[in-house]
């Protein structure tokens, strides 16, 4: 579910992955997990929100229930205490 300008939508996640945490960022930009994989949403330039995969390590079947997220920065938490940072670099 997504809220913006008062109106809550549904949207759906390419491949339809079992969602453990999510977060939004100070730019107002969704970050979604699962385990194994990082999720952006973002407008490209001003059209329709999309969501797209930023990270994925297929070896992490843990599920991530913690993200924490600024401005191109991401830390996640997994339910058994790993941890994965990083940094998003726009193309």
């Amino acid at each position: 579910m997504w809220l913006e300008k008062g109106r809550a939508t549904t949207e759906t996640i390419p491949g339809k992955p079992h969602m453990t945490a999510a977060a939004v960022d100070i730019l107002g930009r969704g970050w979604a997990a699962s385990p194994g994989r990082i999720w952006l949403r973002q407008r490209e330039n001003g059209g329709t929100a999309t969501w797209r995969c930023v990270w994925e390590e297929p070896r992490l079947t843990s599920p991530i229930v913690s993200l924490s997220v600024d401005v191109g920065a991401v830390l996640a938490v997994t339910v058994d205490g790993g941890v994965v940072e990083g940094r998003l670099f726009e193309r």
